[in-house]
């Protein structure tokens, strides 16, 4: 899951750099951003969700 969490930051921001540098719309600059910059919210999220499991897992495994 984080794995195609961050394919789709890189994606995501290589169409920002492209449409900023390149094509000068910042209409669609400004979306993409507001896009990247939701995708790295759940990234974040799902990154501590996942951290948070593999601790559980481990202490289950430890104590059982």
């Amino acid at each position: 899951m984080l794995h195609y969490s961050e394919s789709n930051i890189e994606k995501l921001g290589e169409f920002w750099l492209f449409l900023s540098d390149q094509m000068k719309h910042k209409e669609f600059t400004t979306a993409i951003k507001e896009i990247l910059t939701l995708q790295n919210k759940f990234h974040q999220s799902a990154e501590t969700f996942v951290d948070d499991l593999e601790m559980d897992c481990n202490r289950i495994e430890t104590e059982g």
